[in-house]
């Protein structure tokens, strides 16, 4: 009797998308708890990466107020330990840029998700996951990034030494 009930609604539910109907996912009140509870702790994790991004923004500072300040104490004719200075604090201001990026998506993620629960929301239910997807794939850009440099280094390392050898 179970097995003709399950042919049955999956009998109605390939009719109705032959006919143009709209397939519905429900979420069921667990799903809705679950999806509540990882918007908190998404909401955390964007905090704590604002604070972090904060702390890369003093970091930049303090090295580019560093090259001005230790730029006295140098000899002057060391250029690599003022360029090593500057060089370093813009990298920190690029990376702080680019993962504001991402902390600006969690929060639109939490704000679409929360709503979509409390109103009931298809659409935002789909910006909020589209928000959650456009995190996933900046890292998964930056880990490509990454392991390309690392790769780029690893060969450049192999033709040093092959010359250096010579």
């Amino acid at each position: 009797m179970g097995n003709e009930l399950a042919e049955d609604i999956v009998f109605n539910a390939t009719e109705e998308n032959l006919l143009g109907g709209k397939e519905l996912l429900v979420a069921t009140e667990e799903t809705k708890q679950c999806l509540l509870d990882t918007s908190k702790w998404v909401k955390i994790l964007a905090i704590f990466s604002c604070i972090a991004l904060g702390f890369c923004v003093i970091f930049a500072i303090t090295i580019l107020m560093g090259k001005a300040v230790f730029s006295n104490a140098l000899p002057k004719d060391d250029e690599v330990a003022s360029l090593a200075f500057g060089t370093t604090g813009f990298i920190y201001i690029i990376i702080a840029a680019l993962f504001s990026y991402p902390i600006v998506k969690m929060f639109k993620y939490v704000k679409f998700i929360r709503a979509a629960i409390q109103e009931n929301d298809d659409d935002m239910l789909a910006n909020g996951f589209n928000e959650m997807r456009r995190v996933f794939k900046f890292f998964g850009w930056i880990i490509l990034g990454y392991l390309l440099l690392i790769a780029f280094a690893i060969i450049i390392a192999i033709i040093i030494s092959l010359f250096e050898s010579f």
